[in-house]
């Protein structure tokens, strides 16, 4: 999973971020495509007090490690939970597979623990749930996980992807389960792939 750091700003300018946020990550993302500057600005606007040789260093190695490479890919070498940690956000990752800041959850078979229920301003899931089998699981999951008044954001295929994932999503579902649960939809867009 990879979150572009064009996402992560247009998050903030919505107000998903706040200070000392939780946000939890369905599946442990890579950043990508995050400028020196632009990872410089967001550690400055939440973390004002962290030094600015320290905010510098870390811009730099984020910005460094988020490189793409198109027809490649990215380059894996920065994680998402590195720039909401030095951004002094708390930061959780579900996964099955070890990553950065992770806890282990199979999201096929378990529930969320409940030391976890209602826990998270932010649920991000960039591109996770469309490779989980069971999907009542994984958005029960992602439901129990956010806080009242938090936010959860879905980046997913909505066609194609023929052999990249289990599932594909519709407008249709996504208004639906904003109904049935209640939740205020706050922006819905479709966008086109590489």
């Amino acid at each position: 999973m990879g979150i572009n750091m064009w996402w992560l700003q247009q998050l903030d300018n919505q107000g998903v971020f706040r200070d000392s946020c939780s946000v939890l990550d369905i599946g442990s993302s890579n950043l990508y495509q995050a400028s020196a500057e632009s990872v410089s600005q967001f550690i400055r606007k939440w973390n004002p007090k962290l030094p600015a040789e320290d905010v510098g260093q870390i811009s730099e190695k984020l910005a460094a490690g988020s490189a793409y490479i198109p027809g490649i890919g990215g380059i894996n070498k920065a994680f998402a939970g590195e720039l909401f940690e030095a951004a002094g956000m708390k930061y959780l990752s579900f996964d099955i597979a070890n990553g950065y800041k992770t806890e282990i959850l199979d999201m096929n078979r378990f529930e969320l623990p409940a030391h976890h229920r209602e826990k998270f301003q932010a649920v991000l899931n960039f591109g996770t749930t469309e490779h989980i089998v069971n999907q009542i699981n994984s958005f029960s999951v992602i439901h129990d996980a956010a806080a009242t008044g938090g936010y959860i954001f879905h980046q997913l295929p909505s066609i194609g992807f023929v052999d990249h994932c289990y599932f594909t999503y519709t407008s249709r579902f996504f208004l639906d389960l904003a109904m049935a649960n209640e939740y205020e939809l706050c922006d819905m867009s479709f966008g086109c792939g590489p």
